[in-house]
């Protein structure tokens, strides 16, 4: 009888667990609130949007992409960090992830408090034309330190190089298993980034200075409406037997 191989499994630190336990949470709701906001949004009529060319961008600053005139009204706003520049004019640029938590080594958990830059996903970084950025918002602008660090990353996903200022704890547990939805979250990421891109490659191109797209409005823009355009009903004045008309005629 032939002896069956030793198999060894290698356990993953306390830390790493949690982080990813959280991670799964977070994809789990995600899965859900994108469900129902297409559901809710899928009888909804697009808006048209000028988005004009906003000037050369720079380094360190964080700008936020146009939406794409997508068949999924659940995207969210991508956010960008500008890392470095080349000789050629070229920007690096990573995106900003979805959740607060990093999916895996190659997202940072980068403290800031603005929910949309908490975790930087460097490991989706790539080389953009200035051209192609100033189709675009400029949003805040980072510390050199944190871009310093962010490049750190970068060069060590690259090249191997070994991180000195960023911590195991900083960064997202590996990715081991073949049937771990991390998988289907890095081609999601990867392929929506890619769009935005070709989006603002293709309206360059064209020449022109501004561009229209339609995207179908979400609830908090709806929430953000004039509040004149709702009516708040009747109701009884403290101490008085009459109604007030609060914004209702006819």
């Amino acid at each position: 009888m032939s002896q069956l191989p030793d198999i060894r499994v290698q356990r993953s630190p306390v830390y790493q667990c949690r982080r990813l336990s959280r991670w799964l949470k977070e994809w789990e709701a995600d899965q859900i609130l994108r469900m129902g906001v297409v559901s809710a949004l899928a009888q909804s009529q697009g808006v048209a949007l000028d988005i004009a060319s906003s000037g050369r961008p720079v380094v360190r600053q964080v700008r936020l992409l146009h939406p794409v005139p997508s068949v999924d009204p659940a995207r969210r706003p991508i956010y960008v960090a500008i890392l470095a520049e080349s000789a050629r004019g070229a920007f690096l640029i990573a995106p900003f992830g979805r959740f607060a938590e990093p999916a895996v080594p190659g997202e940072w958990q980068t403290r800031l408090t603005a929910m949309s830059l908490r975790v930087l996903c460097v490991w989706n970084a790539r080389a953009v034309e200035a051209r192609l950025l100033e189709r675009s918002w400029p949003a805040a602008v980072l510390k050199t330190e944190t871009v310093r660090r962010a490049l750190e990353l970068h060069q060590h996903l690259r090249d191997g190089e070994p991180l000195k200022s960023i911590a195991e704890q900083e960064v997202g547990p590996p990715l081991r298993h073949p049937l771990d939805p991390r998988h289907t979250y890095l081609e999601e990421e990867s392929a929506l980034l890619e769009e935005h891109l070709t989006v603002m490659d293709s309206t360059a191109s064209g020449g022109t200075d501004s561009f229209l797209y339609e995207q179908k409005p979400s609830p908090l823009l709806m929430a953000a409406e004039q509040r004149d355009q709702y009516t708040t009903g009747t109701r009884k004045r403290k101490g008085r037997g009459r109604k007030k008309n609060h914004g209702l005629h006819g």
